[in-house]
């Protein structure tokens, strides 16, 4: 779709998305839109912007000229790329289930509104 320059760009789901998506000028999207988004981070033009795509739509993200640059899954795993090369997000039939250490009642909204302070008089 289009060429871009940046310090990154973020591809999640909206189940993971909300904080990472929220610190680099994405959406805030309900864990129950089947969605992927596609967040540049610190892009060098405001013509580059966050896109919400549907949960099935497959991602290529190729590296250009100059290259230097690096994939980071997850926060954890750092896999250098070179010029032309390409990571390839699609989607897949198998789920993969999430454990969290806090008991989470499911209000989204409410966590949300508690988090970011809003509706605070």
């Amino acid at each position: 779709v289009a060429c871009m320059r940046g310090d990154g760009l973020l591809v999640a789901t909206g189940t993971g998305s909300t904080a990472y998506a929220l610190a680099a000028g994405g959406p805030c999207v309900s864990p129950s839109v089947p969605c992927t988004l596609v967040v540049p981070v610190s892009p060098h033009t405001l013509s580059c912007r966050p896109l919400v795509l549907p949960e099935l739509a497959t991602i290529r993200v190729e590296v250009g000229e100059g290259g230097g640059a690096r994939a980071v899954l997850d926060g954890r795993h750092a896999v250098p790329l070179s010029t032309g090369d390409a990571l390839v997000v699609e989607p897949t039939v198998h789920h993969l289930p999430v454990l969290t250490q806090r008991r989470h009642d499911g209000d989204w909204y409410g966590a949300l509104t508690d988090k970011l302070g809003w509706s605070l008089t």
